[in-house]
């Protein structure tokens, strides 16, 4: 079970690098790698939140938590629900002109958010029988469900034995996962966080893990 206070720490650490993913360039990326000219603001939305859930997830995997802190974790979510209600409140007054500093605000309200849901889910779940790197499992199925709605084409990583280490997976769905998970590992690097990404280690490990997760049968199971 999660750690509050350490993962606390490493969650400030990464909170000045979340920018990144809602730079021009994060932007661009992730549109060319599934062929978009023009993609909507919902697109690249829906990507960046994707990496900052993964992001959070991979440091709640990396702490623990006791039941007593549940309660404490509960009054905080609470709290920081009404804050952000109010900063997209505020965000919205100003239309297409929004300030970087409320940008930045809403960036980092939705991170504590996502990590206070992460260690109040952690609390009294244990290692055995969880699923291995489960914040990257969940990362890729949003990622999918992003590019499904962009694309209307299902997310699918292609596989050809017959190519050699670092290109037997392929298409513009592992694309995008490549391109938001280098998103994502340059974020944690800059942080300086000593715990691995919960994520395979290699770019063939990755989409060989994304392929079997999007799976008809594991999706279904995973989505109960």
């Amino acid at each position: 079970m999660m750690k509050v206070e350490p993962a606390k720490r490493d969650l400030g650490l990464i909170k000045p690098h979340l920018k990144l993913v809602f730079t021009d360039e994060a932007n661009s990326r992730w549109a060319a790698a599934v062929g978009l000219d023009h993609p909507d603001h919902k697109f690249h939305d829906g990507v960046a939140f994707a990496v900052i859930w993964f992001l959070t997830g991979s440091i709640a995997a990396a702490h623990r938590a006791v039941p007593a802190d549940r309660k404490a974790l509960e009054r905080e979510l609470k709290r920081d629900r009404k804050a952000r209600h109010l900063i997209a409140q505020s965000r919205r007054l100003y239309g297409e002109n929004v300030p970087s500093y409320l940008e930045a605000a809403v960036t980092e309200a939705i991170a504590r958010e996502a990590f206070v849901e992460r260690a109040i889910a952690a609390v009294g779940v244990f290692n055995t029988g969880r699923q291995p790197y489960r914040p990257f499992a969940k990362f890729v199925r949003s990622v999918g469900d992003h590019y499904r709605s962009a694309t209307n084409e299902a997310p699918i990583v292609k596989f050809n034995n017959a190519r050699g280490a670092g290109e037997r997976y392929s298409g513009p769905f592992a694309e995008l996962i490549e391109a938001a998970f280098a998103v994502a590992e340059l974020i944690w690097t800059r942080s300086g966080i000593k715990a691995p990404l919960s994520a395979p280690n290699s770019k063939d490990q990755r989409l060989d893990y994304a392929r079997k997760e999007l799976q008809p049968n594991r999706a279904k199971r995973c989505s109960a």
